[in-house]
């Protein structure tokens, strides 16, 4: 009624963009809150169980060479993601110890302290990855349900824990991961995820597959 009263009286409006912003703001965060339930959080947690299921042959093959330790790691990673994805999945006994270590920092939201996978069996050297668990906590449409909660928490420790390219043992864990995800339909996978998530919020500014293939 205040608009219409200003064109009877012949008086200018003036209207801001932030009502155009503040519709587009809540459209695209509606969108991508469906896209994310219906089909990333899926998508992700069968990804995450076939990558664990590669990560755990490729142990078993490397078991006794150098690369032991960094398919070790590799089975921890995506031991976390799936555990925070399904807290009733087992986690292997072989990374037992430093999963529940990230499992207890991330849902105590500690401070910034080093990985104890990154840094399984003093393989960080002297420049060990140093983690903030105080950005694992849920926040906005993430807040909604179990689901996205649990979607939040694994995103955030695929995109953040990261693969040092002058770390050996780290970049080792990489490869491995390029491997595995050359198995099966695994690549198709996470290509549905990331072409998806590139499309909301931007590539990744780190390497990833299409760098280490």
């Amino acid at each position: 009624m205040l608009y219409e009263g200003n064109k009877f009286r012949k008086i200018p409006s003036f209207i801001t963009t932030d009502s155009v912003l503040h519709n587009y703001h809540l459209f695209f965060d509606h969108l991508l809150r469906v896209v994310e339930t219906e089909k990333l959080a899926p998508e992700l947690a069968d990804l995450t169980k076939a990558m664990l299921s590669q990560s755990q042959s490729q142990y078993e093959i490397l078991k006794g060479t150098d690369w032991e330790n960094a398919a070790r790691r590799n089975v921890g990673f995506f031991a976390v993601a799936g555990k925070l994805l399904d807290p009733n999945m087992p986690i292997p006994p072989i990374v037992k110890n430093e999963a529940e270590k990230e499992l207890a920092l991330i849902e105590s939201h500690q401070g910034v302290v080093v990985s104890p996978l990154m840094d399984i069996d003093g393989s960080g050297g002297g420049d060990p990855l140093l983690e903030d668990y105080s950005q694992y906590i849920p926040r906005g449409h993430y807040e909604r349900t179990d689901l996205l909660k649990a979607y939040f928490k694994s995103m955030m420790w695929y995109g953040r824990l990261t693969f040092h390219s002058k770390n050996e043992n780290e970049t080792k864990s990489a490869l491995l991961i390029t491997l595995a995800l050359d198995k099966e339909n695994n690549r198709q996978k996470w290509e549905q995820i990331y072409t998806t998530t590139s499309f909301f919020v931007g590539k990744s500014d780190d390497s990833t597959y299409y760098q280490l293939k």
